[in-house]
């Protein structure tokens, strides 16, 4: 099996609109993104979207995301960031080509969505129910490699960004060390790429498909470090083992 994760696509209503900051058109990011996906080969299984698809939650803006994604023809999942509405997300399912979220087993593979968003709030939180659900799915999926995803980072990072991460790493990671089938973490949010490893298990920010942020212990505030693209390839062996590239998008 072998998957692409984006993230942080940040889009709006108005396909014209800039960015403030990064100066950049989400839009036209997306696009040049879809262009490199489309002549992948082999494609992939499927597209892992790993929140902040829009910048405004509108609901023009994920219809939107949704046209742009169909000429791929590659089954998506997605999951909400600290930008997007869940609830609306959830209620926008039924008429997309998007695939309801939560934990998909595929053969010997299950992975495990997470919403993290907080309604109104920067930061990232895991609910007694999702956490308690989480348990449930690892358990039923016990014999299978399994790979977690959610838009905050659980992992300190040392920067600026730390106050807007999850809020309750601590119980997210009290799950994940009761069940060794868990391989990987994936999320996004930080609009960088960095890589960390815990208990044995691996931990994974991919890049923005919109702007990229210095993430460095010596920046203090917010500072766009470049606006190529970038996303992630994750390849899952037959043996469970697990190889995962980034791919910048020139």
């Amino acid at each position: 099996m072998y998957f692409v994760q984006i993230t942080d696509i940040h889009l709006f209503a108005d396909t014209e609109r800039i960015l403030s900051g990064p100066e950049v058109n989400p839009d036209q990011q997306f696009r040049k993104l879809l262009t490199h996906l489309q002549h992948l080969s082999p494609q992939p299984d499927f597209v892992l979207v790993s929140g902040d698809i829009t910048d405004l939650a509108e609901q023009e803006a994920y219809h939107h995301f949704d046209t742009l994604m169909q000429p791929l023809g590659i089954p998506y999942y997605w999951l909400p960031g600290n930008h997007d509405d869940a609830l609306l997300m959830r209620a926008l399912c039924p008429g997309l080509q998007v695939r309801q979220t939560g934990c998909v087993a595929m053969g010997q593979v299950a992975l495990c969505m997470l919403d993290s968003s907080v309604p109104g709030k920067s930061h990232g939180l895991l609910s007694s129910q999702s956490l308690a659900q989480l348990q449930e799915n690892l358990t039923r999926h016990r014999d299978k490699t399994c790979l977690l995803a959610l838009h905050h980072p659980p992992i300190p990072t040392d920067t600026w960004m730390d106050p807007f991460m999850l809020q309750n790493s601590a119980e997210l990671f009290e799950v994940i060390d009761q069940h060794p089938q868990v391989k990987a973490v994936m999320f996004g949010h930080i609009h960088t790429d960095r890589t960390w490893q815990r208990n044995g298990v691996q931990y994974w920010v991919t890049p923005a498909s919109s702007y990229q942020l210095q993430m460095t212990p010596s920046t203090a505030q917010y500072a766009v470090s470049s606006t190529q693209p970038g996303y992630r390839k994750v390849c899952v062996l037959p043996d469970g083992r697990l190889q995962t590239t980034v791919v910048w998008v020139a």
